[in-house]
């Protein structure tokens, strides 16, 4: 029969494995979670027709997201952002389906936006200097 002590010391070591099995499983899935979120965002910007610098802000920005808590909040702001940036130009556009768009907007529309950025930026989980940073503020 084992003594008293080398069950204690057993037990102690089998409680040390399973804490590191235990965080590799937390690791790997942080990692399917950051994947699944990834995948969404992705998903979300082909549905809104970003154009590829755009995508590449929003997935910088959501890199550690594990899930899609403010991503389609944001991608529908970036969106909004574009077309009035287009519009403020004052000029025609033309997209890539080769229609022709007239476009105008005002800089307080562009305020509102990058302040609805800001907020979904937030909603993920950023702090708000993060997020503000993100949206150009």
């Amino acid at each position: 029969m084992k003594s008293l002590e080398s069950q204690i010391a057993e037990l102690t070591e089998s409680q040390k494995a399973d804490k590191a099995e235990i965080a590799r499983l937390q690791g790997v899935i942080a990692s399917a979670d950051r994947t699944v979120a990834a995948a969404k965002l992705a998903e979300f910007c082909k549905e809104a027709a970003l154009p590829t610098p755009a995508v590449e802000k929003l997935t910088a920005a959501f890199k550690d997201a594990v899930n899609t808590n403010g991503m389609q909040e944001a991608v529908n702001t970036e969106k909004k952002y574009l077309e009035s940036v287009k519009e403020s130009l004052g000029q025609k556009i033309t997209r890539n389906n080769g229609a022709a768009v007239d476009v105008t907007e005002s800089a307080a529309k562009m305020g509102e936006l990058k302040e609805t950025q800001v907020k979904a930026f937030i909603a993920s989980g950023y702090s708000e200097a993060d997020a503000k940073a993100m949206a150009g503020i």
